[in-house]
């Protein structure tokens, strides 16, 4: 999934109708995300290994999408049960941006 919208992980969806997992609280701060490239290659990487996640861009829809936060560009929203991993995941990506800069 691309963003540039909000876009929603159809894993999550499937979770949140689930009677066990729709119960599922997002008890914790947010994973926050740094810009539009990140959210894609998170996006990719969480759907290849099935994990259940939503992320959510931040955008004011009457600025016409010209006006984003300043401290993130959105922030994913998952189970408690993935948070640890899909953090995993986010910082090897960014170590990796780190290590290798264009």
């Amino acid at each position: 999934m691309k963003f540039g919208q909000t876009g929603i992980s159809r894993k999550f969806e499937e979770a949140r109708g689930d009677p066990v997992l729709g119960a599922m609280a997002i008890e914790k701060e947010p994973i926050f995300l740094q810009n539009l490239i990140e959210a894609n290659l998170l996006d990719s990487l969480l759907e290849q290994e099935d994990i259940p996640h939503y992320i959510k861009e931040y955008r004011d829809p009457s600025f016409k999408g010209s006006w984003h936060f300043v401290d993130a560009w959105g922030h994913v929203e998952c189970p408690v049960e993935v948070r640890e991993r899909i953090i995993s995941i986010l910082e090897a990506v960014r170590e990796e941006k780190e290590n290798h800069p264009l």
